[in-house]
């Protein structure tokens, strides 16, 4: 049991947004294995700083609760393929990170309108908590 976690939702846990706390009630009760593209780091990064420079602080502690998922030329392979042709690239590494875990995969959380759509039509369950 596997989930994807992409940087929508790990924003939440250190920006306080709507379903903050829902998702770190799932969070605190999910038992399968918890992942994120290695692209989470920097996009995470990104949009943290947007808010309050001084939240990067929090940034790396949250990471260490994920396996980071490297992003290799496999993976931007089946990225460079995706469905649909509008999906932004970073989405399609998310997505691509997903596919790479195969049947270990039980889903992606995010939050992301476009993410989730592209991940149906991939095949990929979404949990938005």
């Amino acid at each position: 049991m596997a989930f994807v976690v992409d940087s929508s939702a790990i924003v939440k846990l250190i920006v306080d947004e709507p379903n903050s706390q829902n998702f770190g009630n799932w969070l605190k009760n999910c038992k399968g294995e918890l992942f994120v593209s290695e692209i989470a780091h920097t996009e995470v990064a990104r949009a943290i700083a947007r808010v309050d420079a001084n939240l990067h602080r929090q940034l790396k502690t949250v990471l260490e609760r994920f396996g980071t998922i490297r992003v290799s030329s496999q993976i931007l392979a089946i990225a460079g393929v995706l469905a649909p042709t509008k999906l932004r690239t970073l989405d399609a590494i998310h997505l691509a990170s997903c596919l790479i875990l195969g049947d270990d995969l039980d889903g992606l959380v995010t939050y992301d309108d476009s993410q989730t759509e592209a991940a149906q039509q991939n095949g990929i369950t979404v949990v938005a908590p």
